[in-house]
């Protein structure tokens, strides 16, 4: 049986954020820090209901040239 995921553009603007989310969590448990803030900017830039300024991602850049872990986790968690 194979199991087929929704695309991006089916899911709501809420279940995209939990996702790119959980990915990019997952991505800094695993102490790939750079790329947990490389896979949110990417998911939240290409979102079409994303209407935030490019420059919010310099925090989570900024956290994570300075290997600060728990600013990479609230820039993470801090999208709503």
């Amino acid at each position: 049986m194979v199991i087929t995921r929704p695309q991006p553009s089916m899911l709501t603007r809420e279940e995209h954020l939990e996702r790119s989310k959980e990915s990019a969590l997952a991505l800094l448990s695993a102490g790939r820090m750079r790329e947990a803030v490389s896979s949110m900017m990417t998911d939240i830039v290409s979102s079409p209901s994303s209407a935030l300024p490019h420059e919010i991602h310099a925090f989570g850049i900024c956290a994570a040239a300075a290997g600060d872990t728990r600013a990479v986790r609230e820039y993470i968690e801090g999208f709503i």
